[in-house]
């Protein structure tokens, strides 16, 4: 019986990094690599969206106008799906990126709810683990925090922005988890107890 050849299929890249706008520059030098540069300079009907695949899973990260590639890699790290991880460094030809996947699934994100008197300040979950605050209280107000089953109170005055409101909730993270802080944003996770904030 004669062998055949099996036709060759080379392997679908698994990780894709693309954006609406081309102004902002995308060089793909290896299968895990890419490297930014540019800017978003256009304005398209619904929003220009820099676009994350790892193997058969897609990400849509809004950009604003203006943004450039620290911007796009500051959206692009907080939309990144479990699992996946980036390593970025300045290069002369813009923001290198390296992407890499865990093998072992990574540990349970903490579930987190935050739960505020105030109608000013607006509170959006970005994930499971993840907050982000908007604006300034418009009075003395509660905020409630529930960290899986953990529970923490806490009060802020009238004008407390977004960034200090994110601090202050951070600071009152029960214990067992981690806060971490950047900007308005507050991420939870499981483990020793330290709050970061970032410069």
């Amino acid at each position: 019986m004669p062998l055949g050849l099996l036709p060759f299929r080379p392997a679908a890249p698994r990780f894709g990094l693309w954006c609406d706008d081309a102004c902002l520059k995308i060089a793909h030098p290896a299968s895990d690599r890419f490297v930014l540069s540019g800017r978003v300079e256009h304005v398209f009907p619904l929003g220009t969206t820099l676009h994350f695949r790892a193997d058969e899973d897609e990400t849509a990260v809004p950009l604003a106008l203006g943004s450039r590639a620290p911007d796009a890699l500051r959206a692009l790290t907080r939309a990144l799906p479990r699992g996946i991880f980036v390593d970025a460094r300045s290069s002369e030809e813009g923001t290198a990126l390296k992407f890499t996947q865990s093998v072992v699934p990574a540990a349970r994100r903490p579930r987190v709810q935050v739960l505020t008197t105030d109608l000013g300040q607006r509170v959006r979950m970005l994930d499971v683990n993840q907050v982000e605050f908007a604006g300034a209280t418009r009075a003395r107000c509660f905020v409630t925090l529930l960290v899986d089953s953990r529970r923490s109170t806490l009060t802020l005055d009238e004008g407390t922005s977004a960034q200090d409101t994110a601090k202050a909730v951070a600071s009152r993270c029960p214990t067992g988890f981690r806060a971490e802080v950047d900007g308005a944003v507050v991420t939870f996770w499981k483990g020793s107890d330290s709050t970061k904030i970032a410069a």
